[in-house]
């Protein structure tokens, strides 16, 4: 990305299985993505400081389902995942070399139709 006017120029196209959402570490030298599946998973990137290229380090599998959404802690020590249809959140340490660690923590959310559309609404659904 071109910080001056936010112009973007392709470097690359990462294959990885379907990446929904993105977001970077507080250094900007690694990226995570959710893995957008029936079993979800999150995967990291070390970026090229140099080129901007993505070498790919791990994926981890979430315990949950479609996971949709993350972030990474502003100290950039533990990454946070949200499932979809599971309603679960995960937390994840993130190891020095940037790659996905362990999971600290699953919370399951509870709840059920309260939401305008009680059809769609049959249990939580992180995001």
């Amino acid at each position: 990305m071109n910080p001056n006017d936010g112009g973007l120029t392709l470097l690359q196209v990462a294959k990885i299985a379907n990446p929904s959402y993105l977001a970077l570490d507080p250094g900007f030298r690694h990226l995570y993505c959710v893995n957008e599946m029936t079993a979800g998973a999150v995967s990291s990137f070390a970026i090229s400081q140099t080129n901007g290229q993505l070498s790919f380090m791990n994926t981890v599998p979430t315990n949950g389902q479609d996971t949709t959404h993350l972030s990474v802690q502003p100290s950039g020590q533990y990454l946070f995942a949200a499932s979809y249809t599971s309603g679960n959140f995960q937390v994840f340490q993130i190891d020095g070399d940037g790659s996905i660690g362990n999971m600290t923590d699953n919370f399951q959310s509870v709840g059920n139709g309260t939401g305008p559309n009680p059809a769609r609404h049959e249990g939580p659904h992180a995001h």
